[in-house]
């Protein structure tokens, strides 16, 4: 997969650059390409390792091309919220990956609101490996998945708009997170 990786450093901190590098090093031995990996923000542009100020176009013309997007958040900003939601928009499988001692858990508005193409993901040096392992393993299912058409009743309708006013996003999300934990559900009883 092509992988659109993004984080932010506030200047070229030597332990956050190293941080950025294991998660970039996870990805390629992974068998994936990084298209964009590195941020640096000042306050007026987005320029690369290199201090090359980078082209917005070019920015979101990589995003568009990538099959996946890695968003690092341990330290969020506003681009960065921006280009997951590019990227979710264009129906691509993301990660929003925070380290676990840091203030990069995400909010309300996206916790409380589920997408089949987002995964939130905490992870500390141990277990940064497998978080990003888990996540590709997914978003090669989601790449995979198609639209269905479903014919529904009233009662149905009245439980969907039901669980919806209730803090779901759609009913098709609904619809799809009944029948995944079934298929999850299943598949631990035929594993036992």
């Amino acid at each position: 997969m092509v992988v659109f990786y993004a984080y932010v450093l506030k200047d070229k901190d030597s332990d956050e650059i190293a941080r950025h590098l294991k998660v970039i090093s996870y990805i390629e031995d992974l068998g994936h390409k990084i298209e964009k990996y590195v941020f640096i923000f000042n306050a007026d542009s987005v320029v690369d390792s290199h201090d090359n100020i980078l082209d917005p176009r070019d920015v979101l013309n990589r995003l568009k091309k990538s099959d996946v997007f890695v968003g690092e958040m341990s330290r969020a900003s506003q681009t960065l919220g921006f280009l997951l939601a590019t990227a979710l928009y264009l129906g691509k499988p993301s990660l929003y990956l925070y380290e676990r001692s840091t203030f990069g858990k995400p909010g309300a508005p996206l916790m409380d609101n589920p997408s089949r193409l987002l995964t939130i993901s905490s992870y500390d040096q141990d277990g940064l490996r497998d978080c990003l392992e888990k996540f590709f393993s997914r978003a090669a299912i989601k790449m995979r998945s198609a639209k269905t058409t479903f014919v529904s009743t009233k009662q149905i309708d009245e439980y969907l708009d039901r669980l919806v006013g209730n803090g779901a996003s759609s009913r098709g999300e609904v619809i799809r997170g009944i029948l995944e934990n079934a298929i999850e559900s299943e598949n631990k009883k035929n594993i036992a």
